[in-house]
Parts: C-alpha cells; sequence; structure tokens
C-alpha cells in the first residue's frame, strides 16, 4: 500500500499517540501527533514538536565530523526518552528517520549503531521522492483535496527538494514528480570555495554560484518536468524560508501562512548582499518580545552568508518559476510537514497490520 494511501484509508474509530524523530543536515527535528484513524475531516492532531541544531552536515573528510555525530546521537535518545516519558508515546509508535538531505558519509552505520544503542530502534533512510511524497502529505493532511493542487518545495540545507502529485492517480507510486537541487549549507560550501577560488567576495561568488550552479540545474529541472509551471498553489518549507519570512514579515509571527512575493524575495537578496556580511535590519517597532526571540533563534541556525545563498535559491526559483504567477505561501508547520506526514502513514500502517 502506497503512503498516499495509507493516509486517506479509514480503520476503526479511535486515536493512537505516535512520535517522530528526523535526522537532517542541520538538526534534528521531533514530532508527537494523535491520530484519529475514524477521522478523515480532522484525522491528525500535532501535539507538541521541537528541534535542535547539531549541525550534522559537518563532515570530516569523507565521514560526520565526530562532535557533529555524538551531538546528533545524543540529541536522538533524548528526544527519544521525551516522547516516550513525557509524552507518553508508546516505543513502538515512535519513528526515527534520516532525511535525504543528509550527507552520504562514510560512518552513516555509525550514526544508525549509536542511535539503536540509544533506542534500540532500527533507523530508515528516505529517497528524494519519499521525502517529497510525504512533504505533499504532510501539508495537506487536513485538505486531501488540495494534494494535486499544490506544489512544494522545501529548501533544506543539504538539498532543496520539490515536487507534486497528479490528481488522476494519487495512489499509484509513479504519481509523484520530484525534483532535487542544492540545499542552503550545500551552495554556502559551494559560493566559499568559489570565493577562494576566485580571490573574491561572498557576495560575487554567490551571483557566480547562481548562473554556474542554481541556474543550470532549475533549468534542467524545468526541460524535465515541464508541468512544474501549471500548479498555481506553492507551500515553501525549510528552515532557511523560515528565517528569512522572519526578517520580511515579522509582524506575521502567529499566521500559519505567510505570503511571499518575488519582489520581497528579491529585496532581502540585495538587503544581505549589500549587509557586508550583517543580518538584514528588521523595524524597531515590530521588536516584541516573541519577534525578538524568533530572530534570535534565527540568527544561531543561520549565519549571513547561508541568508544569502538562501535567497538566491528562493529568487532564482522565484523568477524560473514565475512566483508572481502563482499563490506562494511559507507553511509556519512546514517545517515537520514530512514529518509529520511520515509519522501519521507509519502509524496508520502499524494499525491496519494490527
Amino acid at each position: 500500500m502506497s503512503l498516499v494511501a495509507l493516509l486517506i484509508c479509514c480503520s476503526s474509530a479511535y486515536g493512537q499517540r505516535f512520535g517522530g524523530i528526523e535526522i537532517g543536515a542541520k538538526g534534528v527535528k521531533w514530532v508527537a501527533i494523535d491520530l484519529e484513524l475514524g477521522d478523515l475531516r480532522n484525522p491528525v492532531t500535532i501535539v507538541a514538536s521541537g528541534d535542535e541544531n547539531t549541525t550534522l552536515s559537518a563532515l570530516g573528510g569523507a565521514s560526520f565530523h565526530p562532535g557533529a555525530l555524538r551531538a546528533t546521537i545524543q540529541t536522538v535518545g533524548d528526544f527519544y526518552h521525551h516522547l516516550h516519558e513525557a509524552l507518553h508515546v508508546p516505543d513502538d509508535q515512535i519513528f526515527i528517520v534520516v532525511s535525504s538531505g543528509l550527507p552520504k558519509a562514510e560512518n552513516l552505520q555509525a550514526l544508525k549503531d549509536g542511535i539503536a544503542e540509544f533506542t534500540r530502534h532500527a533507523v530508515d533512510v528516505l529517497s528524494v521522492e519519499e521525502e517529497v511524497r510525504l512533504g505533499i502529505c504532510g501539508l495537506c493532511i487536513q485538505e486531501q483535496d488540495r494534494l494535486g493542487d499544490a506544489l512544494v518545495i522545501d529548501v533544506g540545507s543539504g538539498n532543496t527538494k520539490g515536487g507534486y502529485l497528479v490528481p488522476a492517480a494519487f495512489k499509484k507510486r509513479e504519481a509523484i514528480t520530484t525534483f532535487e537541487l542544492p540545499g542552503t549549507v550545500t551552495l554556502t560550501t559551494a559560493v566559499q570555495s568559489i570565493a577562494a577560488d576566485r580571490h573574491v567576495d561572498f557576495c560575487q561568488a554567490s551571483l557566480e554560484a547562481r548562473h554556474s550552479v542554481l541556474e543550470p540545474s532549475i533549468s534542467h529541472q524545468l526541460q524535465r518536468h515541464e508541468d512544474l509551471e501549471s500548479r498555481r498553489l506553492v507551500y515553501m518549507n525549510g528552515g532557511v524560508v523560515w528565517a528569512l519570512a522572519t526578517f520580511l514579515h515579522p509582524e506575521m509571527l502567529e499566521y500559519a501562512n505567510v505570503p511571499l512575493r518575488l519582489d520581497e524575495l528579491h529585496q532581502i537578496r540585495e538587503t544581505l548582499r549589500s549587509a557586508n556580511g550583517e543580518y538584514p535590519p528588521v523595524d524597531a517597532s515590530l521588536l516584541s518580545a516573541a519577534v525578538t526571540e524568533e530572530i534570535s533563534r534565527a540568527k544561531q541556525v543561520f549565519t549571513p552568508e547561508n541568508l544569502m545563498a538562501g535567497s538566491e535559491i528562493l529568487c532564482a526559483l522565484g523568477e524560473n518559476l514565475s512566483f508572481e504567477d502563482r499563490a506562494v505561501y511559507f507553511v509556519r508547520n512546514g517545517r515537520v510537514a514530512w514529518l509529520l506526514g511520515y509519522v501519521s502513514a507509519k502509524g496508520r500502517e502499524s494499525q491496519v497490520i494490527r
């Protein structure tokens, strides 16, 4: 049974609590949900979620850096025990999964073994296609009728993933169309390499990376998937989208969906280019305690160079995919979208099997 079919199938009318832990290039996330198997209108309630930055994308040669590896294993163990003990998620209803954006390091098995020692759980590793499918399902989990309308773009640290479902065949695996581009940290690293090789600053190197790395990748994807431009609804998620949306619209901190216009993305990119390695300014009149805390969190996760790289990715996507002609939103709960889709599907699968 496909993951989409699992998400829309119905069983007996009772709820179950499930939890999931996601290991990505920038850090570890967790989510706890109550899954109502008999309620198709409101099937999932997010109980709680959280994350911690462990930067497992930091490599020492072809392997994960030992410090980042240890920190990630410890964080997964801490989140596992929190889900089990504080949130009362049964041990066999906690699922641990690795993002497709995590570098394929030589010591990946050491990560799996370390997690198994802490949690006694096996670790699932997703493909890009699986992650995009789950992201779409997670974003549309309360509105299944929009599964075929939305183009989902997840700008992660290791890679940028995107895709959509073909309305005529929701239940078939081949119904998913996906694409993959560089992520925020990946592009930042490429820009730094260009800057060192060409003896130019980060801003100039980012322009060169846009032309040599980003635009050829996007052009290739458009040639492969001509109907990418047919989806009028675009859901954006990923850490750098959250950070840029926070700087652009601090007044929308409580909004579930934050509209993103292409001219705004151009504006913040130009601000970052001229900021000499500083963060973009925020109107002091909008700096409530909650906004100040959110901006502080964004600065802890992303450097100004990361934000500039992220803005290049968003602008390149916006220009090539004609964002000005679409409804484009940053989805605040999108940070756990594919994890939500994954846990929901695994939860339904376990109950169907039982």
